[in-house]
């Protein structure tokens, strides 16, 4: 997985990663980071099919 990146979902993960300081939802706290651990899982769970598929 050397290089490879997952796309953004979500608007949500794409305002986590772009803007985080204009959106007053993302400074409570635990927002940003549920929305960082959802998108590890999903980067291993990609990651998991690919190298199966191999």
């Amino acid at each position: 997985m050397m290089g490879h990146r997952t796309p953004n979902m979500t608007g949500a993960e794409w305002d986590t990663l772009a803007g985080r300081r204009f959106y007053c939802y993302l400074q409570r706290a635990g927002v940003t980071a549920g929305i960082k651990r959802q998108m590890r899982r999903r980067e291993r769970r990609l990651g998991k099919l690919e190298s199966r598929v191999r």
